[in-house]
């Protein structure tokens, strides 16, 4: 009996081995490419002399070692793979300098799921100077990750150019994360006929599942958005410093949601692109414009920028346009550039310090909480112009969502004023008041909650505006800067 379980114990030892199998891209031969799922293509040794993969759904770890993908003949560089058929493993990485251009070869959808090893351990991972692509052809490639504890790291560049159906999404586990780090890029162009949003939609993926941490950048060049389906959804979280560069005009009234009641970190519209917003959009650091491209705001609310705005090209909007431009910065902003702003209201909030290094025109509303410097520039067109004064602190509640830029339930804000200051547990500091309802239970604020919270003590306030001018005209309305 003792040595019948000692048999077992060796046997489920074994199998354990087995299933942790690392195995590495031997397929990269001189005929190229070959197929995933074929086994012989994956070697125990990177120089091919090792035992073949046993199983194309096992819960093996792949490697793409971009110094061999030939195995006992040798080959580098960019290699091209046939995502053939479905498979999985418990994790895939790409190391040393590895290229890969993935490709379905008939028609259909291949699945490649990475089922995680149940531990911290990184299973999803693009290593600096590597590159993965999912590309076009006859059938479309879905990449699934999920589980307990399932990660992914990207540190090179990732894309997805495809007329066809591609994702990558974490099948609604929220255990699942993926994580693009300083200096790595995701590429995105998917044209399918039917919708295919690279991170996934709300049915298909969780809430920024997907981190952009400072220094990585996401480069629309066309196709569905990144940020799904619905403004109430975002599977993307821009931290500060990490960019969205605009390369390609966004599609109007289709392509799924890209701005509506979205938070961005830094914004840039290049290539002679036109970004329309699609609704009010909650956060943006740094908007830059570059010659010869354009933003347009959305018809109505507010584009709420944090950081500077720099306009060599044009921002605008619709000659109906009721859309304002929140500056709510908590460190200094500037307007510069050499392009044309012309918008229809703008509002500094309390706490903003706005440097005008330009002229731009503003033609319904011009609203100043915080302290604007024209220096010897001018606000020019039809606008009214309103230099708020002190609001005494008032105290009110209302409930947070961790992660939300909308308060509920609020008590104690009739009758504020936009752009004034909101602190209390939860917030963050430096939150202001960008929008309220009509009966003002619930607002709009500048930065998300940190925490959830119901019936949260929560206090307004603001300093009085500050207005400053080295226009020798001063604030003479014909001469000067207003």
């Amino acid at each position: 009996m003792n040595k019948f379980l000692l048999f077992c114990f060796f046997s489920f030892c074994a199998v354990i081995t087995q299933a942790q199998s690392t195995y590495y891209w031997v397929g990269g031969a001189t005929v190229a490419p070959q197929n995933i799922s074929t086994l012989s293509n994956w070697n125990s040794s990177l120089d091919g002399t090792g035992s073949s993969r046993i199983s194309s759904t096992g819960a093996d770890i792949l490697v793409f070692d971009g110094s061999n993908y030939g195995g006992v003949t040798p080959t580098s560089g960019t290699d091209s793979v046939y995502l053939n058929s479905s498979i999985s493993c418990a994790q895939m990485k790409f190391v040393n300098g590895a290229k890969i251009i993935f490709k379905r070869n008939t028609g259909g959808t291949s699945t490649l799921t990475i089922i995680g090893d149940g531990t911290t351990a990184e299973d999803f991972v693009i290593e600096a100077g590597c590159s993965a692509r999912l590309s076009d052809g006859p059938g479309s490639q879905v990449i699934v990750m999920g589980g307990a504890n399932n990660s992914g790291r990207v540190s090179g560049d990732f894309s997805m150019i495809t007329g066809l159906q591609a994702r990558i999404a974490n099948g609604t586990s929220t255990g699942t994360t993926l994580v693009f780090t300083a200096g790595s890029t995701f590429t995105t162009n998917i044209t399918s006929a039917s919708a295919a949003y690279p991170f996934g939609n709300n049915t298909q993926s969780t809430e920024k599942w997907v981190t952009f941490q400072p220094g990585a950048t996401c480069y629309y060049d066309g196709g569905f958005s990144v940020m799904g389906s619905s403004s109430t959804f975002q599977p993307v979280n821009f931290l500060p410093g990490s960019n969205f560069v605009m390369r390609v005009s966004n599609p109007i009234g289709s392509g799924g949601s890209f701005f509506n009641r979205k938070s961005y970190a830094n914004i840039t519209v290049q290539n002679g692109a036109t970004l329309t917003a699609d609704g009010p959009i909650n956060a943006i650091d740094t908007l830059t414009v570059n010659s010869g491209s354009t933003f347009t705001t959305h018809t109505s609310g507010q584009t709420v920028i944090l950081g500077d705005l720099n306009v060599h090209g044009a921002l605008g909007a619709a000659s109906t346009s009721t859309n304002e431009i929140v500056l709510a910065g908590n460190i200094p902003q500037t307007i510069a550039g050499i392009g044309l702003i012309t918008v229809p209201s703008l509002l500094i909030t309390d706490g903003a310090d706005i440097t005008l290094n330009k002229n731009i025109t503003v033609n319904k509303a011009v609203n100043v909480n915080g302290k604007i410097n024209f220096r010897t520039y001018q606000i020019t067109g039809d606008a009214t112009f309103t230099a708020k004064s002190e609001t005494v602190a008032t105290n009110g509640t209302a409930n947070l969502s961790a992660g939300a830029y909308l308060l509920t339930g609020v008590s104690g804000a009739s009758g504020l004023a936009r752009g004034i200051s909101v602190s209390g547990p939860g917030l963050q500091p430096g939150t202001r008041v960008i929008s309220y309802t009509s009966n003002a239970d619930s607002i709009y604020i500048s930065r998300s909650a940190l925490t959830t919270n119901t019936g949260a003590t929560v206090t307004f306030s603001a300093d009085e505006a500050t207005l400053e001018t080295s226009n020798p005209a001063g604030f003479d309305p014909v001469n000067g800067s207003i």
